[in-house]
């Protein structure tokens, strides 16, 4: 990339919107309000100055709840996308021309890949966007998201710092990541247990003498039947790596169906140690994984599995004050930006925001 066209795209990138500062004077638009949407509501309208609710078929009744047209949402300071994976474009395109400059667009679906290139493809260039994937819901974080995990995945702008701040403030655990490495994680973590959950859900039998293990898979089961199926689907669908575990976990329920006849079954033991290993240290570090969005649009658009891979991550101090990160040890432009992040048009980190804190 051309030192031109690097200053080209740093004159375009969104300014900050610094949420750290004021918070009261921001507005907040949430599109979209079913079980999450009113999950959240009241983090937003406690923090926050006004939170104005676009919904097609808002719920009747619900207090203290500004409802409002599609435009109006999508022209607050912060826009908060809480409606399924598979309408993210069309909403994106709509939302497109009433967005305000330098506005920050999250959105909070189960897959990345897909959001995120539709949201860099549809939304302005001056508006910032970083994806996020609550691992909690209703059930989960009926008694508040305290402890609770989210996944960060910026893609473009600079308010991943601020975003991060927020939520931690909060008292959630925060991570990050790219599109790709969310997906690739959430293919295992989450693509097999909505499924495994699902499949017990259906099969409908609970004995009346259980196991703590099976008590488990109990708990799985239930929080996956309170999923709207269109989260469901999204999670088996539309995340382009689940397609290769599911073909590897059925191959090898075969495998396993058919040594019960011989009694060779001593070789899962041996795996188990893998499982052991930590995946959810806080922050990640990008320049090991290759989550470029251009590459997350690639995959959103053909879909095409790929053989699952963990990418080498390095150990972050997540809980550390914010403003106090080591510098980044890795090579970079006079900016301070990683030349890993320069490949990627429109993402402009400040040294707060660089994701290679260790």
């Amino acid at each position: 990339m051309s030192p031109s066209s690097i200053s080209s795209e740093r004159k375009a990138s969104p300014s900050r919107l610094n949420l750290r500062a004021r918070p009261r004077d921001k507005t907040v638009g949430l599109i979209g309000f079913g079980a999450f949407g009113r999950l959240i509501f009241p983090l937003l309208a406690a923090h926050f100055g006004k939170v104005v609710v676009h919904d097609p078929s808002p719920a009747p009744g619900v207090a203290s709840v500004m409802f409002a047209g599609l435009g109006d949402a999508a022209r607050a300071d912060v826009v908060v996308l809480a409606a399924p994976v598979q309408e993210m474009r069309a909403i994106a395109h709509a939302i497109a021309p009433h967005l305000k400059e330098g506005a920050l667009v999250l959105d909070v679906g189960s897959v990345k890949c897909l959001p995120a290139a539709a949201l860099a493809e549809e939304l302005p260039a001056g508006v910032s966007i970083v994806g996020t994937h609550p691992l909690f819901g209703p059930q989960s974080a009926a008694d508040g998201v305290h402890g609770h995990k989210i996944v960060l995945c910026p893609v473009r702008g600079a308010g991943l710092g601020d975003v991060r701040s927020w939520l931690r403030s909060l008292g959630l655990r925060v991570l990050v990541r790219t599109p790709e490495q969310h997906d690739r994680e959430m293919a295992v973590a989450q693509g097999l247990t909505h499924m495994i959950g699902k499949l017990i859900a259906d099969m409908g039998v609970v004995p009346s003498i259980t196991t703590p293990s099976f008590d488990h898979l109990l708990a799985a089961a239930r929080m996956v039947s309170s999923d709207a199926a269109a989260v469901f689907t999204a999670i088996q669908r539309d995340n382009p790596f689940v397609a290769e575990v599911q073909d590897r976990f059925f191959a090898l329920a075969e495998t396993m169906r058919g040594s019960f006849a011989t009694g060779a079954t001593q070789a899962t033991a041996s795996a188990l140690p893998a499982l052991a290993r930590p995946i959810d240290r806080e922050d990640g570090d990008p320049e090991q994984q290759s989550g470029h969005v251009h590459k997350s649009r690639k995959l959103a658009q053909a879909a095409v599995p790929r053989l699952i891979g963990r990418a080498d991550e390095r150990q972050e101090a997540g809980d550390r004050a914010d403003g106090q990160a080591k510098p980044d040890a890795h090579p970079s432009n006079s900016h301070g930006t990683p030349r890993h992040w320069q490949s990627l048009p429109g993402l402009a980190l400040s040294p707060e925001d660089n994701l290679s804190l260790s």
